[in-house]
């Protein structure tokens, strides 16, 4: 089993999770906690710990890149008229939502096959030109308007899956923030994720209080 770690930004916050590829099943998934709800982690140190406590280690490879998955930019994409479809942004998400829904057991959109959403993921790969012979041009897919309006649909859904399944503890707002409020003050920083909190209700545990 191969582990990497991704990284999530949603509403100018970063996180980490732990990202995994399983050879043994050829099953790509995240790791969850025991309520199989996406473990996030707001610093990478505390992501590398973990593992540590686990004994497990990330693949090494000297051209790994951390994977940066975008929430801020798709959201926007989704609500604008723009009908211009990077086939490799929006595949990737595509592929990141189906391993979340494996991992945590909730249904996503994208996975429900039928003709239409078959057609659409394949003309998302096939654009990437990923197997595309050296000699030949690029495939530049064409979409009409009801295709945009199934793959925003469908990215939508995603982002309402995703938020449904992270594990969110109440102080990770302000480790997530340190990087970005260098020179405020913890009262300020804590004030700063308090009003986050109050502005997104969806992130909060059920039980947790805002002060």
């Amino acid at each position: 089993m191969d582990i990497f770690l991704i990284q999530f930004l949603y509403d100018g916050l970063k996180n980490y999770s732990i990202w995994y590829s399983d050879y043994s099943d050829d099953k790509d998934g995240l790791f969850c906690n025991e309520d199989k709800k996406i473990l996030c982690f707001g610093a990478k140190n505390s992501a590398l710990q973990f593992l540590a406590e686990k004994n497990l280690q990330l693949y090494q490879n000297d051209e790994y890149e951390i994977m940066l998955y975008d929430f801020d930019w798709l959201n926007a994409w989704i609500k604008s008229d723009d009908v211009n479809v990077i086939c490799n942004d929006i595949l990737n998400f595509w592929n990141i939502f189906t391993d979340i829904a494996y991992s945590t057991g909730v249904n996503f959109k994208g996975d429900n096959k039928n003709a239409s959403i078959n057609i659409i993921y394949d003309k998302l790969f096939y654009g990437n030109n990923i197997l595309k012979p050296s000699d030949e041009e690029d495939y530049i897919p064409i979409w009409d308007k009801k295709q945009i309006k199934l793959i925003k649909s469908i990215m939508k859904n995603g982002i309402e899956m995703f938020i449904s399944t992270i594990k969110q503890d109440r102080f990770d707002y302000t480790k997530w923030r340190e990087n970005l409020f260098e020179d405020m003050t913890i009262e300020e920083i804590n004030k700063k994720a308090t009003e986050f909190m109050r502005n997104h209700p969806e992130l909060i545990p059920k039980n947790a209080k805002i002060i």
